[in-house]
């Protein structure tokens, strides 16, 4: 059986046979054995397993966070919509009035093209923004590909059980939860995750903590469940910490290297020789 065999049983199990749901271990089976014979590669291995993962994957664990999110108030003006627009590198920015809470609408790059530079009367954001697609959170990415392939739509809004606004998706990133990093027209290289460094591992607070443990090589042994290192530290320290704080655990030095009023932005993480400290505390300043 050869990768094109494989592709189009996993292919057929991804968008035709909704009966063969219960079937996913058998795919990855299947999927692991090939890679063992050489009949796909280590990237072919990647997609055909990222494709199986694709169906289990909720809207929360991908979107771009509230806190994150690039908006403007629906009184801002067209230039300042675009000043937003040009610094962000965004083509649609959700439009809001009062909070964040109350998106009234998207406003796309190209309705702006005819006021770009010009000064005079112009309309306001309300007239020109397009109706925004709202989705709970816990949706699936798969009914999601399938709704903005409905709807022809690049974005969503993501909304908590409560109404609130939680954060948003793009087409793009759903699509890159399939074939890995899509770099657009917009994009910038961006700086790592993790950066090796002589003194340790300078991690980014919102690496995924699979990302986390695989580059270091190891298994954090807490209780409960963190989706990034940021998370996990907050988790430990019970707070927002300062810079300069840190604990062990699993063998590892964690100390804050920046981080602000509501998140934890980067940490050093190094090896410290110690064995692990028992319920996942360690030492604090």
């Amino acid at each position: 059986m050869g990768f094109g065999d494989i592709w189009e049983k996993t292919a057929g199990f991804f968008g035709f046979h909704p009966e063969r749901r219960d079937l996913v271990r058998e795919m990855e089976e299947l999927i692991e054995e090939g890679t063992a014979e050489g009949v796909i590669n280590p990237d072919e291995e990647e997609m055909l397993l990222s494709v199986l993962e694709f169906r289990r994957t909720l809207v929360r664990e991908i979107m771009v966070p509230r806190t994150q999110m690039a908006c403007v108030e629906v009184e801002a003006s067209i230039n300042e919509l675009i000043e937003k627009m040009t610094s962000e590198g965004h083509s649609r920015i959700p439009v809001y009035e009062g909070d964040i809470d109350k998106i009234v609408g998207l406003a796309y790059a190209r309705d702006l093209l005819e006021y770009w530079g010009k000064s005079g009367d112009e309309p306001s954001l309300r007239e020109i923004v397009h109706t925004a697609y709202f989705v709970p959170e816990t949706m699936g990415l798969e009914v999601l590909l399938a709704e903005f392939k409905r709807r022809k739509v690049h974005m969503a809004i993501a909304v908590n059980e409560y109404g609130g606004v939680s954060g948003l998706v793009t087409l793009e990133d759903v699509l890159e939860e399939i074939v890995g990093d899509i770099l657009d027209e917009w994009d910038i290289e961006s700086e790592p995750m993790i950066r090796e460094l002589p003194e340790g591992f300078e991690v980014d607070g919102r690496c995924d903590m699979e990302t986390f443990e695989e580059k270091v090589g190891v298994d954090i042994d807490l209780p409960g469940e963190y989706e990034t290192v940021g998370g996990l530290v907050l988790g430990v320290l019970g707070r927002i910490p300062s810079p300069g704080e840190r604990f062990a655990n699993s063998g590892l030095e964690f100390t804050v290297r920046d981080a602000d009023s509501r998140r934890v932005k980067s940490v050093l993480v190094r090896r410290s020789g110690k064995p692990k400290e028992e319920n996942g505390k360690g030492e604090r300043k």
